[in-house]
């Protein structure tokens, strides 16, 4: 059984990576939906799994008396597979951590150097300006939702190139991207070791960018402006927790997705997609049921 939840985690872990290579791909909105919900799923038994392993050294560190499933350690190796199991999942919850403590500390250290901003106003949205050259646009999470943008950026690009701008952060934040990337961290820091990992967090990385040029593109009526605006700028984010206009890792695809004739995908990559989580979803859960009876 723990074999098949293995072989299950890891299909799930991997499946944002093999999707990203198929020649016609659902909507990146939908895209970024399914990839979160299988890394989701996929951390998430495998959590469960090392919890049962990790019951029962736990129950008897505690000196209580070890009952039913309490008795039995998922993977084997006995005690050994127990505190190896608790080791990992106390890996897990300091990767947690550090990932929200370090996304949190990054926008307080952007909200620091807002207080030498300016407020201005581009296609009715409040955006906060920088006066700096450095090129930055940036959607923080906090007191509701932030845009910030660079002098910089705002000198570089024409009106309409930074209504665009403007319109993907805005995508940002009302879809709380900043989730999507906070788990992208953690799956990277946590089971970087399993092969295909980080390909599978860029894909979900980039299938979130992809949704907010989406919806730029929609409020502009031109996805030309969007592809326009990202060969203007390309910065770095403050950190990769955050959501930024100008992800240069992520630049060429997202304006190959622009610029290209949209293909809509077929009836087998849609399966594809949602074969791989419903398969490793009964993989996991099967392994566990079976486990336990």
């Amino acid at each position: 059984m723990s074999l098949l939840l293995t072989a299950s985690v890891t299909a799930l872990i991997a499946m944002p990576a093999v999707v990203r290579k198929l020649d016609r791909q659902p909507a990146p909105s939908e895209r970024a939906k399914l990839e979160m919900i299988s890394l989701v799923v996929g951390v998430g038994s495998l959590v469960v799994a090392l919890s049962l392993c990790a019951l029962p050294v736990l129950i008897d560190l505690a000196g209580l008396e070890a009952r039913g499933l309490g008795t039995r350690h998922f993977f084997p190796g006995g005690s050994v597979a127990g505190w190896i199991s608790v080791a990992i999942l106390g890996f897990l919850l300091i990767t947690w951590v550090l990932a929200l403590v370090r996304h949190f500390e990054a926008n307080r250290s952007v909200l620091r150097e807002l207080r030498l901003t300016s407020t201005a106003q581009f296609a009715g949205v409040e955006v906060q300006v920088v006066p700096s050259d450095e090129l930055l646009a940036m959607a923080l999470a906090n007191q509701g939702g932030v845009i910030v943008i660079s002098q910089g950026v705002i000198d570089r690009l024409d009106g309409h190139q930074l209504e665009a701008v403007v319109r993907h952060e805005q995508a940002h934040i009302r879809h709380n991207h900043h989730w999507y990337l906070i788990l992208a961290d953690v799956v990277d820091r946590f089971l970087g070791v399993i092969p295909l990992t980080a390909k599978s967090t860029n894909a979900l990385r980039l299938a979130v960018e992809q949704w907010a040029d989406d919806e730029a593109a929609i409020s502009t009526g031109d996805r030309q402006l969007i592809s326009g605006a990202m060969r203007r700028i390309a910065g770095l984010p403050p950190a990769p927790t955050i959501a930024a206009f100008a992800h240069a890792d992520l630049l060429a695809g997202r304006i190959r997705y622009l610029e290209d004739d949209r293909v809509p995908p077929t009836l087998t990559s849609r399966l594809l997609l949602y074969g791989v989580i419903a398969m490793g979803l009964v993989g996991t859960v099967g392994s566990l049921i079976f486990w336990a009876s």
